[in-house]
């Protein structure tokens, strides 16, 4: 699975590169039209209106493109370090809960669940998110019940 979301990775990470690049030259572009206009009213061209008009939009355009950059930016590709840490924590928690080390346990159970309770000594409790997606794939587990999953080897989890 880790594998299939670094691809996917890979390829959203050639896509943002693009959409990067084409962002970049729309300022460039930008930046000559402003240039052409102030050459343009300095050689009388253009009356001081026309330049202070076109002049504005020009800038507002700019600052739209240096907007939308920083936006995109500040989203970042940390997603997939949340889904892979996610991913390892379900692998670990096997080697976790057969390890019966009671630290280890409370703390692994405490990261993936809540309103813990003990119902003929059984322990339930319920999914905190994302681990609520593995409930959502076996639905007989929706309480937290401490069982093996029924098909731990299943690879259907991502959609597309």
């Amino acid at each position: 699975m880790i594998d299939e979301l670094e691809k996917e990775k890979n390829e959203k990470d050639q896509s943002n590169t693009l959409f990067v690049q084409k962002l970049n030259e729309e300022m460039i572009m930008t930046d000559t039209k402003l240039e052409k206009i102030m050459n343009d009213y300095l050689e009388n061209a253009l009356n001081i209106e026309e330049y202070r008009n076109m002049k504005n939009k020009l800038i507002n355009q700019k600052q739209l493109l240096k907007d939308k950059l920083l936006s995109f930016e500040q989203k970042g590709n940390n997603w997939f370090e949340l889904v892979a840490n996610f991913i390892n924590s379900i692998k670990q928690s096997n080697i976790t809960i057969l390890q019966e080390n009671p630290e280890q346990s409370r703390d692994f159970l405490k990261k993936i669940g809540s309103n813990f309770r003990l119902i003929n000594q059984n322990l339930f409790f319920d999914f905190k998110n994302p681990y609520k997606i593995i409930v959502d794939y076996e639905p007989e587990h929706s309480e937290g019940e401490t069982k093996s999953p029924q098909n731990p080897n299943s690879t259907n989890w991502r959609k597309g």
